[in-house]
């Protein structure tokens, strides 16, 4: 098919007009990889939102050296830094019967420093004031 156009000179001058299956057929293909890359950065967006798991943080204030109870912790569920070493919900049944090592206050994530065997300042030992 032919068109015309109309020149500087005022003249109509026939030129051709782009094949139709061309610029289709690459304009299809560009939206299939404007898709494709959409998909492939939605599902790398979910996988890291997915990562959250559950741990354990206190919800009641807890005194240094007291007795670690179940209703003392809660769960929450977080994506947790590299850099901090909260414990587990899974890990729970470990905690519970264990001393605090520093006073725990509510919201507070809970870690393996914070924790010990035994209560503190420990059997036998008291602990006074300087004078």
């Amino acid at each position: 098919m032919t068109t015309s156009s109309i020149t500087a000179a005022g003249a109509c001058a026939p030129y051709a007009a782009p094949p139709a299956g061309r610029r289709r057929s690459a304009s299809f293909w560009l939206a299939v990889a404007l898709v494709s890359t959409g998909g492939l950065i939605a599902v790398s967006v979910l996988r890291v939102v997915d990562a959250a798991e559950d741990y354990l943080a206190v919800s009641t204030r807890v005194e240094a050296g007291s007795l670690i109870d179940r209703s003392d912790l809660t769960t929450v569920r977080i994506t947790a830094d590299p850099a901090l070493r909260p414990i587990r919900a899974s890990a729970a049944d470990d905690v519970i019967g264990r001393f605090a090592s520093v006073t725990l206050v509510p919201g507070t994530l809970l870690t393996q420093a914070q924790l010990a065997d035994v209560g503190v300042p420990g059997p036998g030992v008291a602990l006074t004031t300087g004078g």
